[in-house]
């Protein structure tokens, strides 16, 4: 079957044809084993018994040390993960390498580490290795996964430690737990049952979790009960079947060492180097699609401005021509939003043939939304053409009372709002009527003859969304102009030295009584010089229009 046929295959499949070959391998290599010895060979060839023993040995030491790094493994691994199961899996196989270390330097024949050395003494650290051991596996193979520590844990830290102490004080007090054969073999079947539940509880998580380290896990402990049973059968002793158990408890110490390097260490390892590739990879497409938003939004921008300044056209193109002679009254004109659209708009129109009407307005805001309602009241004056006609621009209060009106009729934002001034003017009798609705920077009226005075005789309400609990009344009030006076209608951008850092109010009247003799083209030309010398950057909109009497 191929690689891809085997992972078709159900987990819980695999895994029973995986435990059917581990467990021909390992009876078929012990029945070699018996047959060769059945045959009066050596498994391992012609050997002495010291020779024997000197291999027994070495299997034991490397068997503490294979335990020893497995210890240093789960260690590292809990510092790092702080699962509770690594603290138990940690302290068994610590447990086992110390007694396996006090079984192979006690027994008789050894160097004679300690005093009361003897064989059953010796069985008994071996026994107790093992028992304690895998009491120990048995409490992890119950335990959650994901539990993390938790403090009392070092409670069990301490009890292994005593409980090391209480075993080394009993036995080298000539206290011997296995002195017999019978006890040998009862505390190896209990071992033997320990075993199984640990061997049957990790497998159960492993089918459980799909995970094959834990089935790993669980050969590696099949592999410790195959030499219990060996020991149980035949008994302990330094012979070719011992070296043949041993050699099987190290390949479970193998086993056991690759599942929980593999689980531990090496598969986060992999997991991690995978998780990196998978964030270049979508660090590379989400760079690419970052790319593609962006050009699409580049290009919808570009869309965007290209519509704007369509609309700026548009809105500046409604606009009267910036110098205007209408009669006896020239206008000069200037237009400078601090965006593409501006919320500020006048507009100069001839009423009939003996009146020229004029407002100046500022929205709320800057842009779109502020252009847009510019719109509104272009259209709302305009339709008002026959009122105009109808008060013969006397009476500019009433037009403003209509535009009120007509705002409140609308379901503009409540936040939106505008101030204007409204104005008409006879040719013939020389009189400018005006209307404030809310404005506040009132014009300026500059004299042929000298001295100034403003246009504040009318104070209204602003326009804006308040006709359900308030209803303002708007007065008309007028003055006599002469020939040569100049009036200078402007938005509050003009004069603004905190927005704009143009202008304050004194210096525009400074500047227009300075140049009341030069030509008003050429005054809008100071005052656009002056704009200009702050880099043309206002952060409001600029709208002023002179108008001279001729």
């Amino acid at each position: 079957m191929d690689e891809s046929g085997w992972k078709g295959v159900k987990f819980e499949n695999r895994m029973i044809v995986a435990y059917a070959v581990f467990f021909a391998i390992l009876i078929s290599s012990y029945k070699l084993m018996l047959m060769r010895i059945g045959m009066g060979e050596s498994l391992f060839g012609q050997m002495n018994q010291d020779i024997l023993l000197t291999w027994y040995l070495v299997l034991e030491f490397l068997g503490i040390a294979i335990s020893l790094m497995i210890c240093a493994n789960a260690y590292y691994s809990f510092l790092q993960m702080k699962r509770i199961r690594l603290v138990y899996v940690y302290s068994g196989f610590l447990s086992m390498a110390v007694m396996d270390f006090f079984h192979v330097v006690s027994y008789a024949g050894s160097t004679g580490l300690f005093e009361n050395s003897s064989p059953y003494a010796s069985i008994t650290y071996w026994i107790m290795g093992k028992l304690i051991f895998f009491i120990f596996m048995d409490v992890t193979s119950v335990l959650s996964i994901k539990r993390k520590f938790a403090k009392r844990i070092s409670i069990a830290n301490i009890a292994l430690i005593a409980m090391f102490c209480a075993l080394f004080l009993l036995i080298h007090t000539s206290t011997v737990i296995i002195d017999s054969r019978s006890k040998f073999v009862f505390v190896g079947v209990l071992i033997i049952a320990v075993q199984i539940i640990a061997a049957y509880n990790f497998t159960k998580t492993g089918i459980k979790i799909k995970n094959w380290y834990f089935i790993i896990f669980a050969f590696g402990i099949l592999m410790f009960l195959f030499n219990e049973v060996i020991f149980v059968i035949r008994g302990q002793n330094y012979g070719v079947v011992s070296i043949y158990a041993n050699i099987v408890k190290i390949m479970g110490l193998l086993f056991m060492f690759k599942a929980l390097f593999s689980y531990n260490i090496n598969s986060p390892w992999i997991q991690m180097m995978e998780a990196q590739e998978r964030i270049k990879k979508y660090a590379s497409d989400l760079e690419n699609v970052i790319d593609k938003k962006t050009q699409k939004i580049n290009e919808a921008n570009k869309n965007i401005m290209k519509e704007i300044k369509y609309a700026r056209e548009i809105q500046q193109s409604l606009l009267p021509q910036n110098d205007l002679i209408i009669k006896d009254t020239r206008f000069v004109s200037r237009y400078m939003p601090c965006e593409n659209l501006s919320g500020d708009y006048f507009d100069i129109f001839k009423v009939d043939e003996e009146n020229v009407g004029m407002y100046i307005l500022d929205v709320s805001g800057h842009g779109v939304s502020a252009a847009l309602m510019t719109m509104f009241c272009i259209n709302t004056v305009k339709s008002t053409e026959r009122l105009i006609n109808r008060y013969r621009g006397l009476k500019p209060h009433r037009n403003l009372t209509h535009f009120y009106e007509s705002f409140n009729k609308m379901s503009f934002p409540p936040a939106m709002h505008m101030v204007i001034f409204f104005a008409t003017y006879n040719f013939k009798s020389k009189v400018l009527t005006y209307s404030s609705g809310g404005m506040n920077c009132f014009p300026i009226l500059i004299k042929k003859e000298g001295g100034h005075a403003f246009l504040d005789k009318s104070k209204g309400f602003p326009i804006c969304q308040c006709s359900e609990f308030y209803t303002p009344e708007y007065y008309s009030s007028s003055i006599n102009l002469h020939k040569g006076d100049r009036v200078v209608f402007y938005t509050d951008g003009l004069v603004d030295q905190k927005k704009n850092g143009v202008f304050g109010q004194e210096n525009l009247i400074e500047l227009m009584e300075s140049n009341r003799n030069m030509d008003i083209e050429i005054v809008d030309r100071y005052i656009a010089e002056r704009m200009e010398e702050n880099g043309g950057k206002f952060e409001d909109d600029i709208t002023y229009f002179i108008m001279e009497i001729i």
